[in-house]
């Protein structure tokens, strides 16, 4: 998501029928069904005027997750959007967070692909969004105990909203104070990371 949701810009390319056979929502909460009212507002609007559902075309456990800690703390004090993670050849590490959550398997059909551009840090960024406005029942769903594709970890350093987002683990290292953040994020870059998909959604990939 970047810095998108520091400026109120974006465009909306053009929006047409899901047509993948499955995606996939990944939470914190355990659900029975998921709603569009657990939709966030942004500013104040919903960006495509009424609540949704958003999900993936990939299974991930980007939103699975617990905010901890000094992030924890941010987001108490009323800053929203104040989350860093960084990104380290093909990993991804979230900060200030540990897992915790489901991957729910939607069908796809139920979907609308969003094509759109934001204006994030200077420049403007394409990117695709799949969105639901009903209420689904999932086809599966499955707890996660491991991280699929984003890592956690409990330390974290707030750099300002300029920063927010998804950044190179190097400029996060180069601006943060904190010696125990840095420790930590450089103990676990050392770190061996191999991808796993959850038993039961092999056959989703």
């Amino acid at each position: 998501m970047g810095c998108r949701m520091q400026n109120k810009k974006f465009k909306i390319i053009s929006k047409t029928k899901c047509t993948k056979k499955f995606l996939f929502h990944s939470s914190s909460k355990k659900l029975t069904e998921l709603g569009p009212k657990f939709c966030k507002k942004v500013e104040d609007v919903y960006e495509y005027e009424k609540p949704t559902i958003h999900a993936f075309d990939k299974i991930t456990n980007e939103y699975c997750f617990e905010p901890i800690g000094k992030y924890k703390k941010i987001l108490k004090s009323g800053i929203s959007w104040a989350h860093h993670k960084l990104k380290f050849k093909n990993r991804v590490i979230f900060l200030g967070t540990k897992l915790k959550g489901y991957i729910y398997v939607l069908d796809g059909s139920q979907f609308y692909k969003i094509v759109r551009k934001d204006f994030e840090c200077g420049r403007w960024r394409k990117s695709i969004e799949w969105v639901s406005y009903k209420k689904l029942k999932p086809i599966k769903k499955i707890e996660v105990i491991k991280p699929i594709d984003i890592e956690n970890i409990k330390e974290y350093e707030f750099l300002g909203k300029e920063y927010v987002g998804l950044m190179d683990s190097e400029d996060y290292l180069k601006l943060v104070k904190d010696k125990k953040v840095a420790k930590a994020i450089k103990i676990k870059l050392k770190e061996n990371f191999k991808p796993w998909i959850p038993k039961g959604l092999e056959k989703f990939k």
